[in-house]
């Protein structure tokens, strides 16, 4: 265009005498000179007139030049060089150079930490658009950091970031503690994760309401837990499948299992522990939000982690015969549940049954050593319970919020109760004995006698 443009003389001759004497030259040819002689001997008439026409020239003239300049500066502009003053920044189709673009990589790459977010779909080889990547500091791995734009139902993880494998999922928003509706993806109803990604952070999947199923690539050799802020939703899952060829977990009677620790990741949909000695330990909120009024508890199991089983709906629970490690909070918020057969386990931990509020039945109670912090607070529905000679400690706040707890027994005499190590408030809240939601239990049933609180 521009070769086109500067064949035509005219034009160029037109821009080199653009300048600032060109009205002064134009009005000199309309009205040449006149000597003063023949000025005087002009009538009157005459030289209003032609001081008339002198003007409308040069009005004309100056009108000409303001189009005409606008016009040449516009077309001259559009016919931009091939190298700007920034170097090699700007390429003649106007977008930014491979050079411009790759010192901005080398730059990046220099900083601490991920280098690069908000990629481009057109930059990721495979895997479904919309979606945000990230290259790690260690410049030859990529991470998926979240669901970004994308609308698609069926998300497949790209393997490939700019050429290099993700190996990584971690939820940015999530980590960074953004707002929930930031961190998930309401459209998803499938997720597949490619066979290069490795690790799987808590909360990836988080805030993903209409997620019913999940594929596991063959590298996953991390993913604990798999929900963190959101884990209710895990029940709307009713499928995981884990690829043939990973060494690392595998799914059966609908629990995702760590193959190598027997640990049980999660349960979705209606879930059957595997009795066969492939699960040892029920993991940290493997269960939190379990919809389902039951779960049997194999004998295999040796450890159940902490809130394994929180906010569930479970009715009732026995505790297998061979547990050896109950961790903190695994009842906790669990408002249906209404009885628990300890099956000789002896010590209760900080917040177990916390806000269990409709437990009634506690069967082994009496056999217990130790009552942990919170361990029964606000269990409102508990209306006796029956400790054991062997009690040596009960933690503070252990009842407190108990409003129908009206009898307490103890199968030791008084002096064994007034030994017991009890922290403050385990009654009530703290140390106040005035609180209004002390539980109202005025004397301890010792064999030998009553004791106060």
């Amino acid at each position: 265009m521009k070769n086109e443009f500067f064949k035509d003389t005219r034009i160029l001759d037109a821009i080199d005498h653009i300048d600032s004497d060109l009205i002064a030259e134009t009005a000199a040819k309309i009205r040449p000179p006149a000597s003063p002689k023949r000025e005087a001997e002009q009538p009157k008439k005459t030289k209003f007139f032609t001081a008339w026409k002198q003007a409308a020239a040069l009005v004309a003239c100056a009108v000409l030049m303001g189009a005409i300049i606008p016009v040449i500066s516009m077309i001259v502009g559009n016919i931009a060089p091939t190298v700007s003053d920034f170097g090699d920044g700007i390429s003649p189709s106007g977008g930014q150079s491979e050079n411009l673009e790759t010192e901005s990589e080398n730059l990046n790459n220099e900083s601490e930490g991920a280098v690069e977010t908000g990629a481009p779909t057109e930059r990721v080889s495979d895997g479904s658009e919309g979606l945000e990547y990230q290259i790690n500091a260690d410049g030859v791995s990529a991470s998926f950091i979240g669901f970004g734009f994308c609308t698609e139902e069926n998300i497949v993880i790209a393997s490939t970031f700019k050429g290099l494998p993700v190996t990584q999922m971690r939820n940015e928003a999530f980590l960074c503690g953004m707002d929930p509706q930031y961190c998930g993806n309401s459209y998803a109803k499938s997720i597949t994760v490619s066979d290069t990604v490795e690790d799987i952070y808590q909360g990836i999947f988080d805030l993903c309401p209409n997620l019913e199923s999940i594929y596991i690539g063959a590298n996953v050799n991390f993913m604990r837990p798999l929900f963190g802020l959101a884990p209710e939703k895990a029940y709307n899952l009713s499928k995981i499948e884990v690829s043939p060829n990973n060494k690392y977990f595998f799914t059966k009677g609908n629990c995702l299992i760590e193959t190598q620790s027997k640990i049980i990741i999660l349960a979705y949909g209606e879930a059957e522990i595997p009795a066969d000695g492939s699960v040892t330990t029920i993991g940290e909120m493997a269960f939190a939000y379990y919809p389902y009024k039951s779960i049997a508890i194999p004998e295999s199991i040796g450890t159940i982690e902490s809130q394994a089983f929180t906010h569930s709906c479970l009715e009732s629970v026995v505790l297998p015969k061979n547990l050896k490690n109950l961790q903190t909070h695994v009842f906790t918020v669990c408002e249906k549940l209404k009885s628990i057969d300890l099956n000789g386990y002896t010590e209760i931990p900080v917040g177990t049954f916390y806000n269990a509020s409709n437990l009634t039945e506690i069967i082994g109670l009496e056999n217990v050593t130790l009552v942990g912090e919170h361990a029964f607070s606000t269990c409102r529905s508990l209306a006796s319970v029956t400790l054991g000679a062997g009690l040596t400690e009960i933690g503070q706040q252990a009842f407190y919020a108990n409003f129908n707890l009206k009898t307490i027994n103890f199968a030791g005499t008084v002096e064994q109760w007034n030994a017991i190590k009890k922290g403050l408030g385990w009654n009530t809240l703290m140390n106040d004995p005035d609180w209004h939601e002390k539980i109202p239990v005025e004397f301890i049933n010792c064999s030998d006698g009553v004791a106060k609180p």
